[in-house]
């Protein structure tokens, strides 16, 4: 023994030597030999002291385990082995490091067995999950849903263990290729919005870029794919993406935010009520990416007691996407009570309710949302026994248990079990000299009666902290100072460039960073990792130990005293003059702001300015990705920043112009965020300000188009928030005209005489539009793009009115509008809302003058326009563009199929773009109208309502929801057998509260009709007696709810279906007449170019020969029907052909061999359709 601590690099000289800097803090390095030639072992580096240990794929630095009994067995050789045998070395993932000998072990995990085990196997069913979703069977119900995303949430206080338990998973990740571990922390006080959502992908996406270039190709490839120009919001806010997708990236697109516009971003605001659909879709396509590439991906979010509302969204997105199959997992770590924090100062309260009732709500969806719910619950150590075992594991020791049962009674005492305060109370011990190791005989001593009787051994950590922190030299206290600003975790770059002149302020000792990181890792404040970059060394990275040391220093150091509190917007001040303007942007935006916020108001003005349009930007990259209550709090926080009213009189002109700019602009975007929010006291408050600004022309700058953004989100303020529809109405009428724009003739808007002069209206403007719009194919010759500010805000606030109209039931406003939008559009050029305007003219042609061929024309020439309109504004329109052409203008002169490309587009486009509505359509429209007026089988169909459903309720889409339940509810009606013992009480029927007309009275008549024409294709099918009564009594009910939509046209012709049969079966004139004038008006859509209902007219011909007993002409016809929908693939009409035919054969010709193979004809094809 004593030869062994003579010799460099043995634990005598270990424990002094400088150590690396890696994750592990007391696993710094090694420098092993073999003892008894001195010979270096098998892969070591003598004089570097580094094991060479290949490096695994997603592991980020390289660790060693503490040093305990069995290695010192190992060095010294057992007294029962010859001298001269090596004694058996570790395995590479085994290597102990010499230099933690006489150090505390505080990564021991004990006690904790059956909570690893059970995260281990959620992780394990995961990786499964992959496999088994491939091997998925189909059954009746569409195909079998396998859970594949695994949620963990770990509960307890703070100090349990709550991190280190999910952190075991990093180990079995790593194992498994291709995998990844990533984790987050979120910390109290945060104002950064989606900081840690943000942060967690861009981690993901190092990793990738430093593993695999093919990974991220692929990654790079379904971003584009599935959000094409919408893409920008992700590159906000992981910037690493970039170089994902750096072939369709242009950096020098890339917009100054230095200037104030004067315009004040007019598309932007007008955008804001999307914002946060198209980031949380943009996130989902992102973790769908990043979840197809990698696997198993597991995420960790530690301390979610502290996140923001806005975050628990965005989470709340990504764990209910169901079209993501894709398995991944989530680890969520939190606080069930508040107690046990250290923070007393003005930090916000533990969001730990809100927590349990959003997990509460995934629990009860999990089958929803195909993923596995566990809860780990996790409390402190009940008895001795589990302390003695904790205190064991962090002295190495691994016998000699009844040594430290009174040093464990003492530490159950002081800690109550907990595992942190375990840690913290050992830590403290050996600090004041009352735990010692010796290094001659290589053990730990202590004295329990001077443990007891020390003064500053006390039973409160908050106290145990603070006093650690006390005890450190001025120069450690003002490191921790930064280091509690920059986040609960920081770089050591960023920190040297807070340091190199933060220190200068003081005259302090001389300290330099690395000392600094190295001392204080030593005391247990850090933990240092190397991060992995692709094209460099890497990063050091350091993060608080845990998030009570960090709170413990911001409560002593930062708030602890007035002098204190000006810590922050120095450290903000010195980032903001360090820093590139691509770094802050990109990175430090958010934080330096709110540090820079908590500047009192004793600054000089020209500081304040400067630091006011930094909280504009702030504001501006906020809104942008949606967080719109952060956007408020800094247009607030830069307000208080400009000069006041009283010092603009010491300013020059220019300066005090510029200053009432800056003033405009932060109250339009105060305004239109408290919109967004739902605050329209505060959106009144930030627009009377502007107003004001306005009214002394004399002393301000401030024009009328700078008002105008405000004046047009009046009118959703009072539509959406205050749900006063005559009062949007009447403002937007008065502001138009106060425009130059008048939408009635009338000086005073009759209600009586609205029908009128809407149809006088929109004859003219059809006419206008036949005579002066240019052909499609000519659009970008004759017509330019409008650029005027003034004329754009017109349009705009047309299509808010236009939009008050439609959901206030005010239908013929809404064409006068229409008709107004168009003839802009055609005397002044092409504008963002041209495209759906011309597509809504086609449909009013259609529905209110039954010219398809015009519709048509008009809808043609709206697509022209859209695929004009390149920018990023037009595509907030598209969605609703190609929605209403196919469904209600080209389904009439273009075949069905033609529809399902463009309804794919339309439903992407929507959801890139936040426009939820028009995208749930779309893809009802694709996976369940088009198919079910084809007659397609139902077996398909079926499989897709619960998805479709699923969507539509998740995106808030109540009307698309009903609309598929319904179809639903009657495919398995249909496909009910009466043998089974499962069939409904009336098959005939739609079942529920949903569907009966109490629950649609007087609400949403678009959700009635598709319900009444449900119940009408059941009573079809079943009853064929009270298809036809219903359809006398309701008559074209649904034409009139939903007019000129495609499916229209089938409903029609199942009314006339209903009433042959019964025309026929009881010679009444009321089913004659009737059925005689619906044949007519499909036969005007079949002369018309209508290319999907030929069968529908043959079928017609021959119903009506057969009532007239022309018996051999009704035969033809009967059989050039039946072989016409053959052909097409209509299978419901094909069987239901077959059955008339035969009731004509039986009844009528007598001939019943014919009817008995036509019966069967019809029994096959109802089979086949389902």
């Amino acid at each position: 023994k004593e030869d062994l601590l003579t010799i460099p690099g043995t634990p005598s000289t270990a424990a002094s030597t400088p150590h690396t800097s890696v994750r592990n803090l007391f696993s710094p390095g090694c420098s092993m030999r073999n003892m008894p030639t001195m010979a270096p072992l098998d892969g070591i580096d003598s004089t570097s002291g580094e094991l060479e240990v290949p490096r695994k794929s997603g592991s980020s630095v390289r660790r060693k385990r503490t040093w305990n009994s069995q290695d010192l067995k190992r060095v010294l050789g057992d007294e029962n082995n010859d001298a001269n045998t090596i004694p058996p070395q570790p395995a590479d993932d085994d290597v102990p490091d010499e230099s933690t000998i006489g150090k505390l072990r505080m990564d021991s995990v004990v006690g904790r067995k059956e909570e690893i085990k059970t995260i281990k196997t959620c992780l394990q069913r995961m990786v499964t999950a992959k496999r088994s979703f491939d091997k998925a069977m189909k059954f009746d119900s569409g195909f079998l849903k396998i859970p594949s995303k695994e949620l963990v949430f770990i509960r307890g206080c703070s100090g349990v263990g709550k991190t280190t338990i999910a952190r075991k998973l990093s180990s079995y990740v790593a194992k498994s290729k291709g995998g990844l571990f990533v984790e987050e922390k979120f910390h109290a006080g945060s104002k950064v919005p989606f900081a840690q959502i943000a942060n967690i992908f861009r981690n993901v996406c190092r990793e990738i870029l430093s593993i695999s270039e093919e990974s991220a190709l692929h990654i790079g490839e379904i971003i584009n794919t599935e959000l094409g120009d919408q893409r920008d919001i992700l590159l906000c806010m992981v910037p690493e993406l970039k170089e994902i997708v750096v072939e369709y990236y242009d950096a020098d697109n890339d917009n100054d935010d230095d200037s104030i516009s004067s315009t004040n971003d007019d598309t932007k605001h007008f955008e804001a009520e999307y914002a946060q659909q198209r980031c949380k879709y943009a996130f989902r396509v992102l973790s769908r990416a990043l979840s197809a590439v990698v696997s198993p991906l597991v995420l960790l979010l530690d301390d979610m007691q502290w996140a923001d509302s806005a975050s628990m969204d965005f989470i709340n997105h990504l764990i209910c996407d169901e079209q993501n199959p894709n398995p991944f997992m989530i680890v969520g770590c939190y606080r069930h009570d508040n107690s046990s924090s250290s923070s007393k100062n003005d930090e916000p309260n533990s969001n730990s309710p809100a927590l349990v009732e959003r997990i509460q709500y995934i629990t009860d969806r999990k089958d929803n949302f195909r993923c596995n719910i566990t809860q780990v619950e996790l409390e402190n150590f009940t008895t001795v026994d589990s302390v003695k075992e904790m205190i064991m594991a962090i002295m190495s020791m691994d016998d000699n248990a009844e040594q430290v049962e009174g040093l464990a009674r003492i530490c159950f005492k002081r800690t109550q079990g907990n595992p942190y305060f375990v840690v913290e109370f050992m830590t403290m011990l050996q600090q004041k000299g009352l735990l010692n190791f010796s290094h001659e005989t290589l053990k730990w001593s202590w004295d329990e009666n001077e443990i007891i009787e020390a003064k500053g051994s006390t039973n409160n950590i908050v106290d145990m902290l603070q006093a650690r922190i006390e005890g450190l030299s001025v120069p450690q206290k003002k490191f921790l100072q930064c280091a509690a600003c920059l986040g609960s975790s920081f770089q050591k770059s960023l920190i040297s460039l807070v340091w190199k002149e933060y220190y200068t302020r003081n005259d302090d000792d001389a300290a330099s960073v690395d000392d600094l990181i190295a001392t204080l890792s030593d005391q247990h404040f850090f933990i240092v990792e190397q991060q992995q970059r692709r094209g460099d060394n890497g990063e050091v990275l350091c993060q608080w130990v845990h998030d009570q040391m960090r709170e413990a220093v911001a409560q002593h150091l930062l708030d602890g005293s007035n002098k204190n509190k000006s810590v922050r917007p120095q450290i903000g001040s010195i980032l903001l003059r360090s820093l590139d303007k691509e770094q802050l942007e990109q990175d430090y935006l958010f934080m330096v702001t709110d540090l820079i916020n908590h500047m009192t108001q004793t600054r000089i003005i020209t500081g304040k300015v400067e630091f006011a349009k930094l909280n504009l930007r702030a504001a501006k990259k906020a809104r942008d990705i949606g967080a719109f209550q952060s956007a408020s709090a800094y247009v607030a926080s830069g307000i208080r920043m400009l000069p006041t009213s009283e010092k603009d009189s010491k300013l020059s002109n220019d300066n005090n112009n510029h200053h009432r700019e800056l003033m405009v602009e932060f109250c339009t975007m105060g305004a239109l965020m408290e919109l967004a929010l739902g605050n329209g006291e505060g959106f009144e408050e930030y627009s009377t300000m502007v107003f004001e600004q306005q009214q002394h022309k004399e002393e301000s700058t401030v024009e009328e188009i700078e008002t105008m953004p405000l004046q047009v989100s009046r009118v959703n303020k009072l539509s959406m928030v205050d749900l006063q529809y005559k009062q949007a109405v009447d403002y937007s009428l008065a502001t138009l005209k106060d425009w130059g724009t008048k939408v009635t003739s009338r000086r005073k808007y009759n209600i009586m005489m609205r029908p009128l002069e809407a149809m006088t209206k929109l004859s003219k403007t059809i006419c206008m539009a036949k005579n002066d719009a240019p052909a499609p194919d000519d659009i970008h010759d004759a017509m330019g793009i409008i650029t005027d500010p003034k004329l754009l805000n017109t349009l705009k606030l047309l299509s808010h009115l236009g939009h008050v109209c439609w959901i206030s039931k005010q239908v013929f406003l809404n064409i006068l509008v229409i008709c107004k939008i168009v003839e802009l559009t055609l005397e002044h050029g092409l504008n963002e809302f041209a495209a759906p305007a011309f597509a809504s003219l086609g449909m009013l042609t259609v529905a209110l003058k039954q010219d398809t061929e015009t519709g048509s024309q008009f809808a043609k020439l709206a697509l022209a326009i859209q695929g004009q309109m390149t920018d990023s504004s037009s595509g907030t329109t598209r969605a609703e563009t190609l929605y209403i052409v196919y469904t209600y203008c080209l389904c009439h002169t273009e075949s069905l199929n033609s529809a399902l490309v463009p309804y794919t587009r339309a439903y992407n486009s929507g959801l890139r773009v936040g426009r939820n509505d028009h995208a749930i359509w779309a893809l009802v429209c694709k996976q369940l109208l088009v198919p079910w007026m084809m007659g397609k089988s139902m077996v398909s169909l079926r499989g897709h309502c619960p998805d479709v459903v699923s969507q539509a309720e998740d995106l808030s889409q109540g009307t698309q929801a009903v609309v598929v339940k319904a179809f639903w509810q009657a495919m398995t009606n249909l496909f009910t057998s009466a043998s089974d013992g499962s069939e409904p009480k009336n098959v005939s029927l739609l079942e529920g509260k949903i569907f009966s007309a109490k629950n649609f009275k007087g609400t949403d008549e678009v959700a009635s009709a598709f319900v009444h024409l449900v119940q009408g294709e059941l009573l079809l099918f079943f009853d064929i007696e009270k298809a036809a009564d219903r359809a006398v009594k309701y008559g074209d009910k649904f034409v009139k709810d939903a007019p000129a939509m495609f499916i229209g046209v089938m409903e029609t012709f199942h009314r006339a279906v209903a009433l042959y049969a019964m025309a026929r079966r009881t010679k009444k004139r009321k089913y004659r007449k009737r059925a005689v004038a619906l044949r007519k008006r499909i036969e005007d859509w079949q002369d018309e170019g209508n290319p999907n209902i030929k069968h529908y007219d043959i079928f017609l011909n021959a119903e009506q020969a057969a009532l007239d007993n022309r018996n051999e002409l009704a035969e033809t016809r009967y059989r050039r029907a039946v072989v016409y929908a053959a052909r097409t693939g209509h299978l419901h009409h094909t069987a239901l052909f077959n059955e008339r035919y035969a009731e004509f054969l039986k009844n009528v010709k007598g001939d019943e061999y014919e009817a008995r193979h036509r019966t069967n004809e019809a029994v096959r094809f109802y089979r086949e359709w389902g």
